[in-house]
C-alpha cells in the first residue's frame, strides 16, 4: 500500500513541474517579427524593449527558468503589438 502512496506521490510532483514555454516564445518571436517588419522605417523604444525582453527569456529558457521565460516571452509580445499599435 505505501508503495501505491510512493507513485502517486511521485506522478504529482513530475504534474508540478514547470515545461519549457515553446508556445509563449513562439507567440513573442512572431509579434517580434511583425513588428520589425511594419517598423523598419521607425523602430521604437518598446520594440528594442520586446526585442530585450526576448533575448532574456531566451536565456531564461537555457537556465531552466521557465517561470521567468513564460514572463518575458509574455511581456515581450505584448510590447511588439503595442509598438505596433502606437505606429
Amino acid at each position: 500500500m505505501n508503495f501505491f502512496w510512493v507513485i502517486l506521490f511521485s506522478l504529482l510532483l513530475l504534474g508540478c513541474v514547470s515545461k519549457a514555454p515553446i508556445q509563449e516564445m513562439s507567440d513573442a518571436r512572431l509579434a517580434v517579427t511583425v513588428a520589425q517588419d511594419l517598423l523598419k522605417e521607425k523602430p521604437s523604444k518598446k520594440l528594442m524593449k520586446a526585442r530585450e525582453n526576448l533575448e532574456q527569456a531566451t536565456i531564461a529558457i537555457e537556465e531552466q527558468d521557465f517561470n521567468r521565460a513564460r514572463y518575458l516571452a509574455k511581456k515581450a509580445k505584448i510590447q511588439a503589438q503595442t509598438a505596433v499599435k502606437e505606429k
